[in-house]
């Protein structure tokens, strides 16, 4: 065997066997990234149908602690009193970031809200909460 030929079957086995280790953590990456968009969806229809208190609920818990119902909802109403109704709200991209072992996952959505009297583009992140 020529040493060519051994040096290219040395990287055809390292790269089976990176790709076995990888395989898990891409299977994993698909299911954290349709479960985000799944998310940002019924997020996104609460605030278009001014469903606030539903939006309000699938934020996380440290939001919660942070930004009171109330407030949340003045600052919709704030929005809207600026921009008119909110028509819609557009995921533009979805990026996603495993780290750690465990695999601790940060997802963060481009998104484009949709006014009667403008556009707003905003980044929102996503973390998973108590793993599941």
């Amino acid at each position: 065997m020529s040493k060519s030929r051994k040096i290219l079957y040395g990287i055809a086995a390292f790269a089976v066997f990176a790709l076995g280790v990888n395989v898990p953590g891409f299977i994993e990456a698909g299911k954290q990234k349709k479960a985000v968009e799944a998310t940002f969806s019924a997020y996104s229809r609460a605030l278009v149908s001014e469903d606030y208190a539903k939006a309000y609920e699938l934020c996380g818990e440290e939001f919660k602690r942070t930004i009171l119902l109330e407030s949340f909802v003045a600052t919709q109403h704030e929005t809207q009193s600026n921009f008119g109704k909110l028509r819609t709200m557009d995921n533009a991209d979805t990026y996603l970031h495993g780290k750690g072992s465990p695999m601790r996952w940060i997802s963060v959505i481009e998104a484009h809200q949709v006014y009667e009297k403008g556009n707003v583009r905003l980044v929102c992140e996503f973390h998973l909460e108590n793993d599941s």
